[in-house]
């Protein structure tokens, strides 16, 4: 190994220019790491070739022996970059190419600078040849594929183009200093040999480009096929004796065995639950089929929430919470604590689940972190079933809880937690922001979200800064509104499924809220209650505005920053359609309490005020559409089949208004006593 040269920045302050290229000088042993990392750039700025011209050269050197570290230093007139292999040295160039203007933004679209100017202010950086060590050690994302998203149509349904661009995932997590990914089984696979030997090919390679990239690798599977709403990949399909459950077991892992996975996630279903007696003993059975089938593989479980009295049970003269039970198994399995939404730890969880705050798991994290015992936090960065990505919605709020239950375990037990595993559910309409920004997180907690969001943007200077500053205003809207004021029911969605659940058994998944068609039967109270939500949901429609406003004007001053369009055109679609969605909703629930109130003459004005916002988000989606950063054209968009249990893509509803559709059919039935079909917006992703 050459001796490292002195740290000299004043030699890059006099060049005359910035150099035409970065030009990597790596091991032989790692070049073809770095040619997959710089495949998905396609820049000739970086390259591990000298192109000719006048070039900075960046040395990188795998010498640091601390995990997953790296640090960046001058070297001469160029660079070094030192860490451990692969992924510090990973870390460490994707850091550099940051610095320089690159953008590791969405999965399928990486922003690349017009040159290499702003490489200059990293020689007065005050964290030049600093050493940086990640705050979480697994620090990943769990690719929800039992809903129609991206990833399931790559990392799930595969083929050549699915590879690729599973590949171009795996690098994106990289790029952002993750080191885990997962994905969650489907049961296609069980019964048919065909279509379970095709998965397992396109698997092996997945699997083995994920290692060869530095990254541990999960499959998500269930337990109880008797809570499996979802087609998921269960190990047993009712529970009958633990001699034929076991049997099942033991043929369920030899299906997914050989794989070359990390990790087995077990789950157990939301809203219905086994004999607690039986639960403890299957959960311990899979453990053992596992182990026996995967002896290098470990397993974690997801502490769900559902605080329904169904769920509550007594185990060995103590009453808890279902998901808990598995706390009690006498087995290696680390505990990974879930939150749902853009809810938190530490905050008013709305009702979501019918929680007013996750306490019993925020409890349960604490007293397994000051025991020094294995555990993790899994939370979203999206929840997509009518009430997010596919309203859709822009909610950059998720950033802000996501760093606020990492600052917060961190004062609790400061590097305790063991695993942060993000439950991610899309990427357009801005929620790979959630992810991007969640990892980096992991990785580097800052002291404020504020920061994390400025940390982010960077890659596109004072462009960036901008874009940050407003994001930051609108997430402060957002938190007030829909966490403090429990408005976050009305800027959702509703399906059919969910108002059967919350009618005839009482389950309520997301925060509920009262139907139009109930307006009319609220007591004083309620009514009271309804138009505080209301008063909360004007608000955030006009800091909204005020976002989509700013960000226009963010778009025209900075119009000549490189690659800055498709991020801005984004935001500013984003920020208003969120003002729709609130003043959509707001008008209908208006008509529908001005029609109980006995003063129906505004009543047409707000039903035609609400039909006008209605076509004007309907031309705002489907441009949005049709500039998706994901390549992968209408299938995300449209019917179509797949493995999971929607035949659609999972913004097909998004496309279709299918959730305002419903809402604009029950309002006119209430207020005009029409009797026009109200969609379902569940199974079938056609409005009806």
């Amino acid at each position: 190994m050459r001796a490292l040269a002195p740290a000299v920045s004043v030699l890059l302050i006099a060049c005359p220019g910035p150099p035409d290229a970065l030009v990597l000088d790596v091991p032989d042993e790692h070049r073809a790491l770095f040619e997959a990392f710089l495949a998905p750039i396609d820049s000739a700025l970086v390259t591990l070739d000298s192109p000719g011209g006048r070039t900075s050269t960046v040395r990188v050197v795998a010498d640091l022996p601390c995990a997953e570290c790296f640090s960046i230093q001058a070297d001469g007139d160029g660079w070094l970059v030192r860490g451990d292999a692969p992924l510090g040295i990973q870390y460490g160039v994707a850091e550099l190419l940051e610095r320089a203007g690159f953008g590791f933004f969405h999965p399928f679209a990486t922003r690349v600078p017009a040159d290499l100017s702003a490489l200059a202010a990293l020689a007065d950086a005050d964290d030049l040849g600093v050493e940086r060590t990640p705050a979480v050690p697994r620090r990943g994302l769990h690719l929800h594929t039992l809903h129609p998203i991206e990833g399931m149509f790559d990392f799930w349904m595969g083929g050549p183009v699915g590879e690729e661009r599973a590949r171009q995932v795996i690098d994106w997590v990289v790029k952002n200093r993750g080191d885990y990914l997962q994905w969650v089984g489907l049961d296609d696979i069980s019964g048919s040999s065909f279509a379970r030997q095709a998965w397992r090919e396109h698997t092996a390679a997945v699997v083995e480009h994920a290692h060869f990239r530095g990254l541990e690798t999960g499959l998500g599977v269930q337990l109880f096929g008797t809570s499996n709403l979802q087609l998921a990949f269960d190990l047993v399909d009712s529970s009958t004796d633990p001699v034929t459950d076991r049997t099942r077991m033991d043929e369920r892992f030899g299906q997914i065995a050989g794989l070359g996975f990390d990790s087995v996630n077990l789950s157990f279903g939301e809203f219905f639950g086994e004999d607690p007696e039986v639960f403890v003993a299957s959960v311990e059975s899979a453990w053992d089929a596992m182990n026996a089938a995967m002896p290098d593989a470990e397993m974690t479980t997801v502490i769900h929430v559902g605080n329904f009295e169904d769920l509550r049970v007594e185990y060995r003269g103590e009453e808890v919470l279902y998901y808990f039970l598995s706390a009690f198994a006498d087995r290696p399995i680390t505990p990974w604590i879930h939150t749902v939404m853009y809810y938190n730890l530490f905050e008013d969880a709305g009702g979501a689940y019918r929680h007013d705050e996750f306490d019993e798991h925020r409890a349960f994290l604490t007293e397994a972190l000051l025991a020094d015992e294995p555990v993790g936090y899994f939370p979203e960065s999206a929840y997509w079933v009518a009430f997010d990505v596919n309203v859709p919605t822009m909610l950059p709020l998720y950033v802000r809880s996501r760093w606020l239950d990492l600052d917060r375990i961190r004062d609790i037990a400061d590097g305790a937690l063991r695993d942060h595993v993000l439950f991610s559910s899309g990427w357009e309409w801005g929620f790979w922001l959630h992810d991007r920004v969640t990892l980096r997180m992991g990785f580097e907690t800052p002291a404020t979200w504020q920061e994390a969001l400025h940390e982010s943007w960077a890659p596109l200077g004072e462009a960036g800064a901008a874009v940050a500053d407003l994001q930051i205003t609108w997430t402060e809207a957002q938190a007030d509104t829909l966490i403090d004021r429990r408005a976050a029911a009305f800027l959702g969605g509703r399906d059919s499924v969910i108002d059967f659940g919350d009618s005839s058994q009482g389950i309520v998944s997301q925060p509920d809220r009262p139907r139009l068609d109930e307006v009319a039967d609220l007591d004083d109270d309620a009514l009271i209650d309804l138009g505080g939500k209301l008063d909360a949901l004007a608000d955030l429609a006009d800091a909204s505005g005020a976002a989509h406003r700013e960000a226009i004007t963010i778009g025209v001053e900075h119009a000549d920053v490189a690659g800055f369009a498709p991020w801005i055109d984004e935001i500013v679609e984003g920020s208003r359609v969120t003002e729709l969605r609130a003043r959509y909703v707001g008008a209908l629930y208006d008509a529908a309490i001005a029609d109980r109130s006995g003063s129906p003459a505004s009543v047409p004005a707000l039903i035609e005020e609400a039909e006008s916002i209605l076509e004007e988000a309907r031309d705002l989606i489907r441009a949005r559409h049709a500039a998706a950063h994901a390549p992968h054209g209408r299938i995300l968009f449209e019917p179509g089949e797949n493995p999971t249990l929607y035949d659609y893509g999972y913004l097909a509803h998004a496309e279709d208004l299918c959730f305002w559709e419903r809402e604009r059919v029950r309002a006119r039935n209430v207020v005009f006593s029409e009797d026009g079909a109200v969609p379902g917006c569940t199974l079938d992703p056609r409005v009806r």
